[in-house]
């Protein structure tokens, strides 16, 4: 068995301004626990987790169709030429 055979090949995706209600009804329905959030061109901006949308609410005290998916966590993105010291700061 190869790690394609275990893949999924229909990707379940959002855009940056879906709430989080949305995602995690998207995740329940499809079995996932992520789903990427794309751009208009279907690039990846980045993913959230169902531990994002748990986060998001509770922290701040809203119900998750009143966040969106971009509001759902802190991004802490770095690029792959960036030093492992410089990417553990959050400047």
């Amino acid at each position: 068995m190869t790690v394609r055979d275990a893949m999924s090949t229909t990707v379940r995706v959002c855009r940056p301004d879906t709430d989080l209600a949305a995602v995690a009804k998207l995740m329940w329905d499809h079995d996932c626990g992520f789903v990427p959030v794309v751009d208009p061109a279907g690039g990846i901006v980045e993913v959230i987790t169902d531990h994002d949308i748990c986060m998001a609410s509770a922290t701040r005290r809203s119900s998750p169709e009143r966040i969106s998916a971009t509001q759902g966590h802190e991004r802490f993105t770095r690029a792959p030429q960036v030093t492992a010291s410089r990417a553990r700061s959050r400047s």
